[in-house]
């Protein structure tokens, strides 16, 4: 344990380091601590909605508030170690769980694998260079799913629900599971935290329901040409060259997208049934991120555990191989060739090509979902997989 601290600790100490080395590091770090200082300010953290808005619905306010007691110099530094530490900590029960490991060698293996992560992985690496929350989620869901059993299983998932919304996807599935007292006790933590926020700051959880959301003003802040070309969401290959801009309306966009979450939600079930509880939390994790409005390049912390599938599902699974293809081109740096150069079509699609990895990783992986059969000697009845659960 000490190794694996050890070597989380230098990790952190080198990313932080290099990132502050690189102009327009921790930006959306930096940027979240002006949010909290204009809420003390202003009482209301949504305004102005322009450059490193705060786009996180108002419980989120409870995670950021404490950035603004740390000191100035340092909070770089100890962002990214409790980015790295989080990151470590879902590797470490993912391999536990996955492998016959002992506890020793899981941390070092996963400690280790958290600290190359950022170099080997660019979408890791944008993580911490934004000073972005993407590995606690990841920690957090990972957590619910793989470790906590008994009535605070949930709260977790809730609380990452309050922040982010996305994760909430989990608790869909609880529901379609019918595990009830997990759906639940994650549903009221997200709730509670939600009410909070909004009898501790009213104006900006008025600003933020009654303009962002029923306003759609969120939604258009993720409308434009150069968010589309670097977002991996569904509704985002359909926004940029050499797709015509009005080839296709919002409203089918979404229709696509809804019934591809529902696909996945199918998908991920059907796993769940067969014993394969981290296959399935892999498929949640991917929708929840190819779903969402927009997905930046960060979402895509998850993509290392996709190296851990075959160790469930064995290495001749679809799905194993295409976990095992979306984690080698996760090496590769798609970001560089994004930009689409005047005058050339072939650059043009290949630009396309770039944009549109990540969103076709995650499509390769749900579609997948469907081939793996049943493990042997899985009880797949709904009550039987719901008493499991439990």
């Amino acid at each position: 344990m000490v190794v694996g601290l050890a070597v989380v600790v230098l990790a952190a100490f080198l990313t932080s380091r290099a990132v502050n080395g690189q102009p327009g590091g921790f930006t959306d770090l930096v940027g979240r601590v002006n949010n909290i200082k204009n809420l003390q300010h202003t009482g209301n953290i949504y305004l102005p909605f322009g450059v490193e808005a705060f786009t996180y619905p108002p419980g989120a306010i409870f995670l950021f508030y404490p950035l603004v007691w740390l000191p100035a110099n340092h909070l770089s530094s100890l962002w990214t170690l409790l980015c790295m530490l989080a990151l470590a900590g879902a590797y470490v029960l993912a391999i536990a769980r996955l492998t016959r490991w002992s506890l020793p060698r899981s941390i070092i293996v996963g400690s280790v694998v958290a600290g190359a992560s950022p170099l080997i992985f660019p979408e890791v690496y944008a993580g911490f260079f934004w000073g972005q929350v993407g590995t606690f989620l990841l920690l957090a869901v990972v957590l619910d799913e793989l470790a906590v059993r008994g009535r605070f299983q949930g709260v977790l998932v809730g609380i990452v629900t309050a922040i982010k919304i996305y994760p909430g996807v989990f608790i869909v599935m609880w529901f379609l599971r019918r595990q009830w007292r997990q759906a639940i006790t994650a549903t009221v933590t997200t709730l509670s935290l939600t009410v909070a926020a909004i009898f501790v700051w009213p104006a900006s959880a008025r600003e933020f329901f009654s303009t962002l959301v029923f306003g759609g003003q969120e939604l258009a802040h993720f409308t434009s040409l150069s968010t589309a070309r670097e977002s991996s969401g569904i509704a985002a290959i359909f926004s940029r060259p050499p797709i015509p801009s009005n080839l296709v309306s919002q409203k089918p966009v979404l229709l696509i997208t809804a019934a591809l979450v529902v696909v996945a939600l199918i998908g991920a079930y059907r796993l769940d049934r067969r014993g394969y509880v981290f296959s399935s939390m892999i498929v949640l994790i991917t929708i929840s991120v190819i779903g969402a409005p927009i997905a930046w390049d960060h979402y895509f912390v998850f993509l290392p555990l996709l190296a851990l599938v075959p160790f469930e599902l064995g290495w001749r699974s679809p799905l194993s191989i295409a976990s095992l293809i979306g984690f080698a081109l996760g090496l590769f740096p798609w970001h560089h060739f994004r930009v689409v150069p005047p005058g050339s079509w072939l650059r043009t699609d290949w630009a396309y090509v770039s944009q549109s990895v990540y969103l076709a990783i995650g499509l390769s992986l749900i579609a997948t979902s469907f081939w793996v059969g049943p493990r042997e000697g899985v009880d797949q009845s709904l009550d039987a997989r719901s008493e499991i659960h439990s």
